[in-house]
């Protein structure tokens, strides 16, 4: 009996200093070469090492999946900061990211465009923040333009527990069994655009644990999004202080798109739920109303993505990002809803984009039956008035100007609030029938929240 104790003894002593050990090398390996694998609450613990190898692209000397850029802003040149996650850092490559394609697109008219990729995967919100006002406001951009990506940029705050979040080597081990043995893919220098990179089960586990934000009366959810509004409303703030333009492009998931894949996470969940009690589309009918009470530039690409799905496919295979076709079409959507003032992509609108970011801001607040009401500005001549077109379809209606004073777009700072319109409805479109009302600044953009349909009877 003694010799067991004894055995016993010396195992669990040699078993303690194994552990130790393992300990001390995990988090001397950790120091000297950071990874994600290991718990911090930083957004350098996901960031790219400078000049890493990715499919032939080497990242820059900061660590980001971008050509080297300089602090200092060349004269003449529009910088725009692209944040976000590993969306904006894109699982494919370089060439084909779609801020890489958006840079491309913007720097085909005069003015030269540059646009800074610095996407971390695995950050959120609050570390978006961070990053802007450590790292982005000293390169004096132009433009903040913020990734938020609808599947688990709410969910990104939540702390993170069990032993892992406190040993190295607990760490190491639970990667390996929850990451680690259910990935297909090992990164290369080969992009390959049709190649899973889970397999089918764990794919649709990781969608079906971020699905519970699309769950109809969720108590945690509104408590999630509150929180990730309130840092895009300082992100908005810290914007303001400076002149920064800021834009949110609202990215979908795979799953609020794909209804084979809907289906398979929702017989997950039939035994506690049933399909009436999720709505796949809740997340971002909350997000862009809470965007346009705030006056925050955003485009939603959930209704484009859903629709162009049915012809070509957008994600990777189970992958949850997108292929090089959605990064494509992402490019196109954001530079005709941001960067030209275009609200839709029909073919008839293609004649009336500049490419230009510009400095004008507006947002179409209502129509009805009375009245046709919204504002505008320039920012950079904030107290002059300017005129705005009021469209039916493609037909000008009439150009007003918009110099009519509320006090609330003064105390949102827009110049001398002298910037709206309360333009009567015109007899003509009383007739009962349909008519698409859309509000554009002169020669530049299309307003926010524009196009309102208006249908009335005739008086």
């Amino acid at each position: 009996m003694k010799r067991v104790l004894r055995i016993l003894r010396q195992t669990l002593v040699i078993l303690f200093i194994t552990v130790a050990m393992s300990e001390i090398v995990f988090r001397v390996f950790n120091y000297i070469h950071p990874s994600p694998i290991f718990h911090n609450n930083s957004y350098m613990r996901f960031r790219g090492h400078p000049h890493d190898k990715i499919f032939n692209f080497h990242l820059n000397s900061k660590g980001f999946k971008d050509v080297e850029f300089d602090d200092k802003k060349q004269e003449g040149t529009y910088r725009i900061l692209g944040l976000g996650d590993s969306f904006a850092f894109g699982v494919v490559p370089y060439e084909n990211n779609y801020l890489t394609l958006l840079e491309e697109n913007l720097n085909k008219n005069s003015r030269k465009t540059e646009l800074l990729n610095m996407g971390i995967p695995g950050i959120g919100p609050k570390d978006y923040l961070a990053l802007l006002n450590d790292e982005g406001l000293k390169l004096q951009p132009d433009m903040v333009l913020l990734s938020f990506f609808i599947g688990n940029d709410f969910l990104r705050e939540t702390e993170e527990s069990g032993l892992y979040s406190y040993s190295y080597l607990a760490a190491f081990i639970h990667y390996f069994i929850t990451v680690g043995s259910e990935r297909l893919v090992v990164p290369s220098d080969t992009y390959n655009d049709s190649e899973p990179t889970f397999t089918e089960a764990r794919f649709v586990g990781i969608e079906n644990e971020r699905s519970e934000i699309y769950r109809k009366q969720n108590e945690s959810f509104e408590s999630d999004f509150a929180e990730a509004m309130s840092y895009l409303e300082k992100i908005k703030q810290r914007c303001a202080e400076r002149n920064i333009n800021f834009a949110v492009v609202l990215i979908p998931d795979e799953v609020q798109i794909n209804k084979t894949l809907q289906a398979r996470v929702m017989q997950i969940k039939a035994f506690n739920a049933n399909p009436d009690e999720f709505d796949f589309a809740l997340p971002n009918k909350l997000i862009a109303a809470r965007l346009k009470e705030k006056e925050i530039k955003f485009v939603d690409l959930l209704d484009d993505f859903a629709r162009q799905s049915n012809q070509t496919a957008l994600y990777k295979i189970q992958d949850t990002h997108w292929n090089i076709a959605g990064n494509k079409l992402a490019a196109e959507l954001i530079q005709k809803n941001l960067f030209s003032g275009q609200p839709t992509t029909s073919a008839t609108d293609q004649s009336a984009t500049n490419s230009e970011p510009s400095s004008c801001e507006g947002f179409h607040e209502a129509t009805d039956c009375h009245s046709i009401k919204g504002w505008a500005w320039d920012t950079l001549r904030p107290n002059d008035a300017v005129a705005i077109e009021i469209y039916d379809g493609d037909q000008l209606l009439a150009t007003v100007t918009a110099n009519q004073f509320r006090k609330d777009l003064l105390d949102a700072r827009k110049g001398n609030g002298a910037h709206a319109i309360d333009y009567p409805v015109p007899a003509q479109l009383k007739d009962g029938k349909p008519h698409l009302i859309r509000l554009k600044v002169a020669g530049n953009i299309y307003l926010t929240g524009t196009s309102k349909q208006l249908e009335c009877k005739p008086e």
